[in-house]
């Protein structure tokens, strides 16, 4: 089983190694990035891991957290809006329900 990886991709430089994470002791793969001031442990390390696989699952971690870290922040509702939507909802739908009082009667 392999420990450790240095390689270069795209200009710049991953150093990898195996190392257990937390208290559970499982090892995974720990790497970083020339240029990124965080380090990674994407996944465990297995006996068949070799070079190339592991090269090529790190790379295509990296630069899928690249991309989701580039890209806009999903679109939140306000929590104002779900009560107005509710409010607003036409009956029998959950929202409507959720939102509509209940009243009650009594009869002396």
């Amino acid at each position: 089983m392999i420990r450790s990886l240095d390689f270069e991709n795209e200009g710049k430089k991953y150093t990898c190694v195996v190392e257990p994470l937390g208290a559970a002791g499982q090892d995974w793969w720990w790497f970083r990035v020339s240029g990124d001031t965080h380090r990674y442990a994407p996944f465990h390390a297995a006996k068949s891991d070799t070079k190339d696989n592991v090269r090529t699952r790190i790379v295509a971690y990296y630069l899928g957290h690249l991309a989701a870290r580039a890209a806009p922040p999903p679109m939140r509702g306000h929590w104002a809006r779900k009560q107005q939507a509710a409010a607003g909802a036409p009956p029998g739908t959950p929202a409507a329900a959720a939102a509509a009082p209940t009243t009650t009667t009594t009869t002396k």
